[in-house]
């Protein structure tokens, strides 16, 4: 005899990925967490008399609760149902209790079984006790071998919590499980039902009802506070938040074919939507915080006031639309939107005039901020003697050159979290740890090469209420300060640094190279010229090289702004004579090629501009001079720079430089050198001017305080006028 058990179940889980409607979701167990002992040929050391004995198993699989119905000749209605992969079993572990199904049961025998498996027809081998009483049975499909070695209790068994790893499509398979009471009797089948331990959630929506003229575009789809683990038998009737909750990657492509998502169950109860209208089941009624949901956003024309609109939809599914936030496994629920317009009074859909932010080289965002740009906006006027324009070579929205974008460098492992190319759109996000540092992210083509790059300076500092109309020569923004001086706003520290406190290490500011966008990390220290590590996506160290050309390695790369655009994390130079040396060659210790270029950097905002959006590199005529300033200079390094009198708080730190030769950092705490966007020198067209002093004085070493292009130095940006 045998007596199918259909138990309440309950799934915890923290965070999955995602899988596409026509695609198939790779589900894989990865651990438990709390270990168990191992079990010497998956079975336990026998202690009485129990007989071997074969038993037929027939397992079958529980349809999905609330899977549309199809018509009699099995067509299916609007392309939805069951589909193959979602009822595949690629391995089973079978676990016999020695009971009838009570917490404190213990297990005897365990059998496992991969591959192709005839679910109607399994032989097993257990063992029969020599009462022949009942013996409880359970069985786990798709979870690999984690149960494999399992020794202990029935409720020990079902208090695991399985981390989830969602990775690409099904080949794994759901994960499913199902228990039945038997004697073992010989002769007499088994018969057990599988219950899927995930619950499916299919979006689909449809822009038919929108007023005439409105269109609507998506941008970005994504289930957020999603369970990141299950358990085989949830206690309680709420999803326990044990099991931690994130949110699953976007879906950016092909949106208007709907998607599907398998998740663990994540029951919350019921809400605070008691109006009884669907348009008020949105963030304000749910019952806690860690409620599913799915998010859409998209582009909104509204031809009625004929502007664009950022339109953000918000959904709870459950098992109603009014007042139900639970998602049950091996339930199916089914969210189609009809995009009818805006909706100003419905508590789901929420939007903004759709903005996009000025092109530029570097873009300021806060700790734990969204960052989006689009990266088809110059930052300045195209360079001439680059023989590029920015459009030739991005390309537009419509017609892109970006195949993909990806992490370069980060000052801290997964500082910058994710990075998406929002193809609809064509703008780029970032998603940004809650910490402050700096970044380098790039745009590439199919052949993986960089088209462009950008500095993320990830800080609570912000200049967006900097205006030349502000009165004296200070004025506070968040979190430091603006300051005007020879009649151009300036910031209170360089790009990237991380505060402007004078005794801070942290108020170092980025190298450049003249005329360069990308930017080279400062020292970590004071005294030492050690650099601020640098790490790639996977958290793996990576460092600044140097090299040094002539003309045949010129010849075998072509194009060297190309090249150098492909190095960021190099810094090149020519060689020659040292930057200080005063010689008039116009050819040496340039980092792009073997003739100078002026116009890399200009009084007008350039495409290689490295200072944010409404920021330049300061011209000559803004620089201080030597009768401006005042000077703090101690052997331990800690404060050591220059101060403008009579401007309390406007300083510029001896950051050091780095050498023009090998790229090493040199003259830290002791010298602070610092570019002006102005090209030419007496000394030759492959100098720029700059200003800074070393020590205790002003910086009189050069004939008009000029350096070479490869030299580097760092930037204080001004404000444009």
């Amino acid at each position: 005899m045998c007596q199918t058990i259909k138990r309440k179940r309950r799934m915890d889980r923290k965070k999955t990925n995602r899988t596409r409607l026509i695609g198939i979701l790779f589900l894989q167990v990865v651990g438990w967490g709390v270990v168990t002992g191992c079990v010497e040929d998956g079975r336990r050391t026998e202690t009485d008399d129990r007989n071997s004995i074969e038993v037929t198993c027939c397992l079958q699989i529980e349809p999905l609760v609330g899977e549309p119905a199809t018509r009699a000749d099995n067509t299916l209605i609007n392309g939805e149902g069951t589909t193959a992969e979602e009822t595949v079993v690629n391995d089973l572990t079978v676990i016999q209790f020695d009971g009838n199904g009570d917490a404190t049961d213990e297990s005897i025998v365990i059998r496992t079984f991969n591959g192709k498996l005839n679910l109607t027809s399994l032989s097993i081998g257990l063992m029969q006790p020599p009462s022949k009483g009942s013996q409880y049975l359970y069985f786990i499909c798709n979870a690999g071998d984690v149960f494999a070695n399992f020794v202990g209790t029935l409720g020990e068994l079902e208090e695991k919590i399985l981390t989830i790893s969602r990775e690409g499509g099904l080949s794994g398979g759901i994960v499913m499980t199902g228990a039945c009471r038997s004697t073992l009797v010989g002769g007499t089948p088994i018969k057990a039902t599988l219950t899927r331990r995930f619950a499916k959630i299919r979006f689909t929506y449809n822009a038919d009802g929108l007023p005439e003229g409105d269109t609507f575009e998506p941008v970005w789809l994504q289930l957020l506070s999603v369970p990141k683990a299950m358990m085989l038998e949830p206690a309680s009737a709420t999803t326990d938040i044990v099991v931690g909750f994130s949110d699953l990657d976007p879906v950016l492509k092909e949106i208007e074919k709907g998607y599907v998502w398998y998740i663990p169950e994540n029951k919350r109860g019921k809400g605070k939507n008691t109006g009884g209208s669907a348009a008020n089941k949105g963030a304000v009624s749910v019952p806690d915080n860690y409620c599913t949901y799915i998010l859409l956003e998209g582009r909104y024309h509204q031809s009625s006031d004929n502007k664009d609109y950022k339109v953000f939809y918000r959904f709870y599914p459950g098992a109603d639309a009014i007042n139900d936030f639970n998602l049950e496994s091996n339930h199916v629920y089914n969210v189609g939107l009809t995009l009818k317009g805006i909706g100003n009074n419905d508590d789901r859909v929420a939007s903004q005039t759709a903005e996009s932010l000025p092109g530029a080289n570097c873009y300021m965002t806060a700790p734990g901020s969204i960052l989006t740009f689009n990266p088809y906006a110059a930052a300045g006027i195209d360079v001439s003697s680059t023989g590029w324009t920015y459009a030739g070579r991005m390309g537009t929205k419509e017609q892109s050159k970006i195949d993909h974008v990806g992490l370069v460098w980060q000052t801290e492992p997964g500082l910058i979290r994710n990075i998406y190319y929002l193809i609809s759109s064509g703008e780029i996000r970032l998603a940004i740890d809650n910490k402050s540092g700096n970044a380098l992210v790039a745009a590439y083509d199919g052949n993986n090469r960089i088209l462009w790059s950008w500095h993320i300076w990830i800080t609570d500092y912000s200049v967006a209420k900097a205006d030349y109309s502000m009165e004296g020569t200070s004025a506070e923004v968040d979190n430091g300060y603006v300051y005007k001086f020879k009649d151009y706003i300036w910031m209170d520290r360089g790009p990237g640094a991380l505060s402007n406190e004078r005794t801070n290490v942290t108020n170092f500011g980025m190298n450049y190279q003249w005329g360069r966008k990308d930017p080279f990390v400062p020292a970590n220290t004071f005294t030492a010229n050690t650099l601020t590590p640098t790490y790639d996506a996977n958290g793996e160290r990576v460092e600044t090289t140097a090299k040094q050309f002539d003309q045949a390695y010129v010849n075998t790369v072509g194009d060297m702004f190309d090249n150098v655009m492909q190095n960021p994390l190099t810094f090149f130079t020519n060689g020659g004579a040292a930057s200080g040396t005063p010689v008039n060659t116009s050819n040496e210790c340039i980092w792009y090629g073997m003739s100078a270029k002026g116009d890399l950097w200009s009084s007008i905002k350039t495409f290689f501009d490295p200072c944010p959006a409404g920021w330049c590199v300061p011209p000559a005529g803004a620089r201080p001079g030597s009768g401006d300033v005042s000077y703090h200079y101690a052997s331990n390094a800690s404060g050591n720079g220059f101060y403008i009198k009579g401007i309390e708080g406007l300083f510029w730190p001896y950051i050091g430089y780095r050498q023009i030769s090998t790229g090493v950092p040199s003259g830290v705490g002791a010298q602070g050198i610092y570019w002006t966007s102005e090209n030419g020198s007496s000394k030759g067209s492959n100098w720029a001017k700059t200003y800074g002093a070393g020590n205790a004085n002003w910086d009189n070493t050069m004939f008009d305080q000029s350096r070479r292009h490869s030299d580097g130095m760092g930037v204080r940006c001004v404000k444009i006028k």
